[in-house]
C-alpha cells in the first residue's frame, strides 16, 4: 500500500510538470516594445519582466491567469488556454484605469485616486526631442505650462511658468526634483552685452529619465513645502530591475541646426537722410555717406562711393546676406551607453553620456559628460536600500550676446548698414599690427567681430547629486523610510579679453569668477497601510531638514596685461584685485508633515496633508520672527463610473476637488534690517567748501520689515475626467483659482533715509483658469493606431489688492522706456510707458507743428503680458513598426515689446520702412532746400495740437496734417524724419513696437522605425532608428518682419521684451537606439 501511495504521488507530480508549460510572448504599446513590464502568474510567486525587445517567457498551466502591468499603462489579465504564445498590447494611461503616476515625495499612486491635476510624460518622449535642455521638450505637451526657449545658444536657460505668475517678487518658476533632490530653476538676465550661460537644468541628461511628472496645483505640491509654491516638475530616473539580468543599451544622436528665417530687411537704400546725393557748387553728386547716418539714403546703384570722406571706399551696393554670413550650421552629438543588471535581491543601472554642441554663432559651444549610477539591494526581508549618484562636468563657451549691444540681430538692425560687407570685414577686422580691432572700419563693427572671434568667455561646471534611502519593514503594514541627499555645484567662469581697443592690446583683461552651491536634505517618514473591510487607509508622518549655502570669489587683472595673451592674475599690469564671501546665501528649512490617503471601495478617495516649515530666512538678527508657518491640503476623488451604472458609451467617469494652502518664505538676508556699513566714497561739500570727505552707506539698501510674515497661497481646483467608447475618446477638465496673499513687497523710500526701499506684507494676486485635455484614438487595430491629444489653457490674472495707498507696483523686466507693473484691478504684467500717444478727446493722435507725434508724458497702459490662450496638439500615427509623430504648439494673445523692430524701423533697415521712400513705395513729392524734388514724403496720421500756427499764419489747431498739406500749409515729412520721430529714443512712440505675441508653430515632426532584429544578431534584443525635425516652421507669427516671438531677454516671469533674440532655426536629427 505504501508503495502504491508513492507511485500515485510521483504520477501526480509528473502530470503537474507535464501540464505546466512555457509561455512566450511580447509586450508592446502603440509605439513598439514595452521594456520592463511585469508579468506575474496570479496567486503564485512565478514572475518575469519583458526585455528590451518586449519579449518574455514564463511557466504557467492552462487556466492560470497572467497579470501584465507597467507604470503608465492599464493592467491586463490573460487566462492561459491552449496557446503557448501571446501578444499583449498595453493601452496607455489615457484610460484612467490602473494608471500609476509618480506624485509628491516620489510616491507612486493610482491616478484615479488623485483629487488634483497631474501630467506624466515618459522619459523616452523627452529624450527623443534631442534638445540640450530637456525642459524645452515639454513645449506644447502639458496644459497649464508656458515655456520660452532661451536665445543665447544650446546652453541657454528657459522660462517656465505653471498656471501664471503668483508672486510679485522673486522667482515664479517651479522647482525640479530629481530622485528626491531639489534643484532650483533660477532666473537669468541678459542685458547690454551680457551672456546667458544657462542655469542648473542644462546639466540634466534626458537619456536617464524614466518619467517626468508635472505637479501643478497647491494640493499636488504642498508636501514639498514653501519651495514648491510655483509648482514642481518631478523627474524619476531609470533604475535597474530585479531578475532582469544583464542588459546594455546604446544610443547615438547626430543633429544639425540651420537658420531658415531672418528678419525681413530692405536692400534698396543705403545711409543718408534723403534719396538724392548731396551736390557740390557745380551741382555734381558727392558720392559719400556718413557712417553715423541711418539707412534712409540714396538707392543702391553699384557705383563707386566713399564713407566718412574716404576712410573707406567701395561699390555702393547692399549685401543682403551680411547678417546671414555671421551665422553657421550648428552641430549636436550625443552618445549614451547604459549597463544594467538585476538579480533576485539586487539591481543597478550605470550610464555614461557624452554631449557636444556647436551653436549657430561663432565659437559658441557646449559640452557635457554625465555619469549616473542607481542601485538597490534587499539586505534582508525587513531592510532594503537604494541610492544613486550623478556627476556632470560641463563647459559652455561664448554664448550669443543678448540685449542692446553685441547681439547680432540687434546690431544689424540698429547700427550696421545694409551696405556692410561682412565677408570682407571678417577677413580684415584686426588692426594692421594685430594688437586690436581695425580702426579703419567706419562702422566700428570690427570691434564686435574681434570680441566674437578672439575674446573668450567660458564657464565650467562640476555638478554632484547623490541620494540614499533605507526602508525598514517593521510589520506587514508599518514601514520606516529614512533618506538623505546632497547637491553640489562648482562654477568657474573665465573671461579672457585679448583686447577691446584698436592699439596696444588696450582693454586686455582676465577675470576669474568662482562660485559654489551646497545643499543637503535628510528625511524620515513612518508609513502605515491598512485595509479594514471596504476602507483602505495609508497614513504617513515625516520630519525633514533642508539646508543650502554658497560661496563666491571674483578676481581680476587691472589696467591691462603685462604680456599680451597670457591670461593669469599674476600677469596684471596693476595689482590684481580679489573679493569674495564664504558661506553666503545660507538658508535652513526644518519641516514636519503628515498625510492620510483613504479610500472606500476603490471608488471614493480622500487625501489630507499638513506641513509645517520653520525657515531661517524669516528670522531676525535677535532670533525672533515668523519663522513657523503651517499649511494644509484636502483633496477628494470620486469614481462615479464605479458607483453608478452609466450608459455603455461612458467607459470611465471621475470627479475631483481640492483645496490647499502653501506658504512661501524669502531669500536669505532679505528681511535683516541694515545695521552694518560699507565705504561709499569721497564727497565734496558744495556749501561750505572742501572735498575728500569719506561717507558710508548701509551694507543692505533695503529696510527689513519688523514683523514680516510668509506669503500664503490659497488654491482650489475642480475637475472631471470622462472617457467614452471604450476609452477611445477622453476629456479631462480642470478649473482652478489661486490667491496669493501676504505678498512681500519692497516699497520705495526717500533717498535721505539711507535705504532705497522697505519691506511690507500686503497684496493679493489671483490666477483663475481652465485646462482642457482631449484625447482620441480614431484608429486602433493590431497594425495601425492613431492617437490624438489636444491641450488648451486659459488663465486670467488679476491684482485684487496691493498695499494701502499703492495702486501700481513695478516688476522686473522690460526696458526701452517701458515697464511691467502690477496694477490694482488690473493684472500682473500690465505694460506702461510715458512715451505713448497723446490723444485729443476724439482719440486722434496729437502732432507738433513739425509733424512729430506728441508723447503722453504720463504713465499710460499700452499692453499686457498675459496670454489669452495656450495650446498644443500632438498626433502619433503607428503602422506596424513605424510611428509618425507631429506636435503643434500655440500661444495667442499677450503683448511683447520688440526693440529689434523699434530700432530696425528707426535705422531704416527693416523692410517695413520701404513705405514712403520713393514714388514706387507711395512716397509723396516734397522740395529740398536746393530746389530739387524728391518723393520720400509721408503724411503723419494725426491732428495738430492747440496753438499750432503755420508759417503763413494759418491756425492749424485741430486740423489734420493731411489737410495742411492739401491746402499748401505744410510739406510732407521726409521718410527719414517720419520714422526717426516715430521710433527715436527721445521722441519715439513705444506703443508702435508693442505687438500681440501670438504664434502657431509646427514644433516637431518625427518618424521612428523599430528595426527587425531577428536576423541581425542573437545578442541584439531591440533596435530603432528615428529621424526628426524640431522647430519646423511658424505657421502663424503675429510679429512683423519675420522676427522671432520666443526670444526674451530674461527669464523673469514678468518679462515681455526682446532685444535681438535669435533668428528662426530648425534642428534635423538622426537617432539610433540599440539594446543588447
Amino acid at each position: 500500500m505504501k508503495q502504491l501511495y508513492v507511485c500515485c504521488i510521483a504520477l501526480l507530480l509528473c502530470c503537474s510538470a507535464y501540464a505546466q508549460k512555457v509561455i512566450t510572448g511580447n509586450v508592446t504599446d502603440t509605439s513598439g516594445p514595452v521594456v520592463g513590464a511585469s508579468i506575474v502568474v496570479k496567486g503564485t510567486s512565478r514572475a518575469a519582466l519583458s526585455g528590451a525587445d518586449g519579449r518574455f517567457s514564463i511557466k504557467a498551466t492552462n487556466g492560470e491567469v497572467l497579470k501584465i502591468s507597467m507604470i503608465g499603462y492599464q493592467t491586463k489579465e490573460i487566462t492561459i488556454a491552449e496557446q503557448n504564445t501571446i501578444h499583449v498590447l498595453l493601452e496607455s494611461t489615457s484610460s484612467g484605469l490602473g494608471e500609476v503616476v509618480v506624485t509628491a515625495l516620489g510616491l507612486s499612486r493610482d491616478k484615479r485616486a488623485l483629487g488634483y491635476s497631474i501630467t506624466e510624460l515618459k522619459g523616452q518622449d523627452i529624450a527623443n526631442a534631442n534638445v540640450v535642455n530637456p525642459i524645452n521638450a515639454l513645449q506644447g505637451k502639458v496644459a497649464g505650462v508656458q515655456i520660452n526657449m532661451g536665445s543665447s545658444g544650446p546652453q541657454s536657460s528657459q522660462r517656465i511658468l505653471i498656471r501664471g505668475n503668483t508672486s510679485l517678487t522673486g522667482n515664479n518658476q517651479p522647482i525640479f526634483v530629481i530622485d528626491g533632490v531639489i534643484i532650483d530653476n533660477e532666473t537669468t538676465k541678459t542685458g547690454t552685452a551680457e551672456r546667458d550661460f544657462g542655469n542648473d537644468l542644462k546639466n540634466l541628461n534626458a537619456d536617464d529619465f524614466e518619467s517626468v511628472s508635472i505637479l501643478k496645483g497647491a494640493a499636488a505640491t504642498a508636501l514639498y513645502g514653501s519651495r514648491a509654491s510655483n509648482g514642481v516638475i518631478l523627474i524619476t530616473t531609470k533604475k535597474g530591475k530585479k531578475n532582469q539580468g544583464l542588459g546594455i543599451s546604446f544610443s547615438e544622436t547626430q543633429q544639425w541646426e540651420t537658420v531658415y528665417g531672418y528678419p525681413h530687411m530692405q536692400n534698396e537704400f543705403g545711409q543718408g537722410t534723403t534719396t538724392l546725393w548731396s551736390q557740390d557748387a557745380n551741382q555734381q553728386d558727392i558720392r559719400n555717406t556718413n557712417s553715423s547716418d541711418r539707412d534712409y539714403g540714396v538707392p543702391f546703384d553699384g557705383q563707386p562711393y566713399t564713407v566718412n570722406g574716404g576712410l573707406y571706399s567701395g561699390k555702393y551696393q547692399a549685401y543682403p546676406n551680411n547678417l546671414k554670413d555671421l551665422y553657421q550650421t550648428g552641430r549636436f552629438q550625443n552618445t549614451n551607453v547604459a549597463l544594467s543588471n538585476g538579480t533576485e535581491k539586487s539591481a543597478f543601472r550605470f550610464s555614461y553620456s557624452n554631449l557636444s554642441t556647436d551653436g549657430i554663432t561663432p565659437r559658441n559651444t557646449f559640452g557635457r559628460n554625465s555619469f549616473s549610477l542607481n542601485a538597490q539591494h534587499e539586505i534582508s526581508s525587513y531592510i532594503s536600500a537604494s541610492g544613486g549618484f550623478n556627476y556632470v562636468h560641463s563647459t559652455a563657451s561664448n554664448p550669443t550676446y543678448q540685449g542692446q549691444g553685441f547681439s547680432p540681430i540687434y546690431d544689424f538692425l540698429y547700427s550696421v548698414p545694409r551696405e556692410y560687407d561682412l565677408k570682407y570685414w571678417r577677413k580684415n577686422y584686426v588692426s594692421q599690427n594685430g594688437d586690436g580691432y581695425n580702426a579703419n572700419d567706419p562702422w566700428s563693427y570690427s570691434k564686435t567681430l574681434y570680441d566674437y572671434l578672439l575674446n573668450d568667455q567660458t564657464q565650467k561646471e562640476d555638478n554632484f547629486r547623490a541620494n540614499l534611502n533605507l526602508d525598514f519593514k517593521i510589520t506587514d503594514w508599518l514601514k520606516l523610510t529614512t533618506s538623505g541627499d546632497i547637491y553640489k555645484l562648482f562654477t568657474t567662469n573665465e573671461t579672457k579679453k585679448l583686447a577691446t581697443g584698436t592699439t596696444e592690446y588696450s582693454g586686455a583683461q582676465y577675470i576669474l569668477d568662482s562660485k559654489r552651491k551646497d545643499q543637503f536634505r535628510i528625511r524620515a517618514v513612518l508609513s502605515a497601510d491598512k485595509k479594514v473591510g471596504n476602507f483602505g487607509i495609508n497614513a504617513s508622518a515625516g520630519v525633514e531638514k533642508w539646508k543650502t549655502s554658497g560661496a563666491l570669489q571674483i578676481s581680476q587683472t587691472n589696467n591691462g596685461l603685462l604680456v599680451p595673451g597670457v591670461f593669469d592674475l599674476s600677469n596684471s599690469f596693476s595689482a590684481a584685485t580679489t573679493s569674495g564671501r564664504l558661506n553666503t546665501d545660507q538658508k535652513t528649512i526644518n519641516s514636519a508633515y503628515g498625510f492620510i490617503n483613504a479610500d472606500w471601495k476603490n471608488q471614493l478617495y480622500l487625501d489630507i496633508t499638513g506641513r509645517n516649515d520653520w525657515s531661517s530666512s524669516l528670522m531676525y538678527a535677535n532670533g525672533k520672527g515668523n519663522v513657523s508657518y503651517f499649511y494644509p491640503s484636502f483633496s477628494l476623488s470620486w469614481i462615479a463610473s464605479e458607483t453608478f451604472k452609466l450608459p455603455t458609451a461612458i467607459s470611465f467617469a471621475k470627479l475631483r476637488a481640492s483645496y490647499a494652502i502653501v506658504g512661501k518664505d524669502v531669500d536669505p538676508y532679505v528681511i535683516t534690517t541694515p545695521g552694518t556699513y560699507n565705504y561709499g566714497g569721497l564727497a565734496t561739500d558744495n556749501m561750505f567748501g572742501g572735498s575728500g570727505f569719506a561717507y558710508y552707506i548701509f551694507a543692505n539698501s533695503q529696510l527689513g520689515a519688523q514683523n514680516l510674515k510668509p506669503e500664503k497661497q490659497h488654491a482650489i481646483e475642480l475637475g472631471a475626467d470622462i472617457r467614452f467608447l471604450d476609452n477611445r475618446i477622453g476629456i479631462d477638465f480642470a478649473y482652478y483659482k489661486t490667491n496669493t496673499k501676504n505678498q512681500i513687497l519692497a516699497l520705495s523710500t526717500p533717498e535721505e533715509s539711507g535705504v532705497t526701499s522697505n519691506l511690507i506684507n500686503a497684496g493679493n494676486i489671483q490666477n483663475a483658469g481652465i485646462e482642457v485635455l482631449i484625447t482620441g484614438t480614431p484608429i486602433k487595430t493590431r497594425n495601425v493606431g492613431w492617437d490624438l491629444t489636444l491641450n488648451l489653457t486659459r488663465n486670467r490674472n488679476k491684482i485684487i489688492a496691493l498695499a494701502n495707498g499703492v495702486s501700481v507696483y513695478k516688476l522686473n523686466g522690460g526696458g526701452g522706456e517701458t515697464g511691467a507693473y502690477a496694477t490694482t484691478k488690473g493684472a500682473y504684467g500690465d505694460i506702461y510707458t510715458s512715451q505713448a500717444y497723446l490723444k485729443d478727446d476724439q482719440g486722434n493722435n496729437l502732432l507738433t507743428g513739425n509733424g512729430v507725434f506728441t508723447q503722453a508724458g504720463v504713465s499710460t497702459k499700452i499692453g499686457s503680458i498675459q496670454p489669452d490662450l495656450l495650446g498644443g496638439l500632438s498626433s502619433n500615427l503607428r503602422w506596424k513598426k513605424f510611428t509618425l509623430g507631429v506636435l503643434l504648439d500655440a500661444r495667442f494673445g499677450g503683448d511683447m515689446l520688440s526693440l529689434s523692430h523699434n530700432y530696425g524701423m528707426y535705422n531704416g533697415t527693416l523692410a517695413s520702412t520701404l513705405h514712403g521712400r520713393t514714388e514706387k513705395y507711395g512716397g509723396l513729392a516734397r522740395t529740398l532746400a536746393d530746389g530739387r524734388v524728391v518723393h520720400d514724403g509721408i503724411i503723419p496720421d494725426g491732428v495738430f495740437q492747440a496753438g499750432t500756427v503755420a508759417a503763413d499764419g494759418t491756425d492749424l489747431s485741430g486740423k489734420t496734417y493731411k489737410w495742411a498739406v492739401e491746402n499748401g500749409h505744410k510739406d510732407p515729412v521726409s521718410a527719414s524724419d517720419y520714422y526717426g520721430n516715430l521710433y527715436g529714443w527721445a521722441s519715439g512712440i513705444r506703443s508702435e513696437s508693442i505687438y500681440k505675441c501670438s504664434w502657431l508653430v509646427l514644433r516637431e515632426i518625427s518618424l521612428m522605425w523599430n528595426l527587425p532584429v531577428s536576423g541581425i544578431s542573437k545578442y541584439v534584443k531591440n533596435a530603432s532608428l528615428g529621424v526628426s525635425v524640431r522647430n519646423v516652421a511658424f505657421l502663424y507669427n503675429s510679429l512683423p518682419d519675420n522676427l522671432n516671438p520666443e526670444g526674451l531677454v530674461t527669464t523673469y516671469g514678468s518679462e515681455y521684451m526682446e532685444a535681438g533674440g535669435s533668428p528662426l532655426s530648425r534642428n534635423y536629427s538622426v537617432k539610433l537606439n540599440v539594446t543588447f
